[in-house]
């Protein structure tokens, strides 16, 4: 029954199926790259304006403070009654 069987047309067969299941593969591993990157990028911006927001900015910060080499200046800048202008003539964020 198995006689006529043509090893050669087997191992062709199998041989396109593995390099079909490579890049299948492949494929997979960059889509899940680039959700990696969008789920980081959510996570460290500002959905509005797209820059680092206060999750990124307290990892720039322990990167500066621990790093021996690094020199920086911080400036903090408090102003009053700027929420009832931000409020009342700043943009909606919807």
């Amino acid at each position: 029954m198995f006689g006529n069987f043509n090893m050669d047309i087997f191992k062709q067969i199998y041989g396109e199926i593995i390099i079909i299941l490579v890049f299948l593969c492949f494929i997979f591993i960059l889509y899940r790259l680039k959700q990696t990157k969008a789920i980081s990028n959510a996570a460290y911006n500002d959905a509005l304006t797209g820059k680092g927001n206060r999750y990124k900015f307290n990892q720039v910060m322990e990167r500066l403070v621990t790093d021996a080499d690094s020199k920086f200046a911080l400036c903090f800048l408090d102003l009053d009654g700027f929420k009832h202008i931000n409020d009342n003539m700043g943009h909606d964020a919807r």
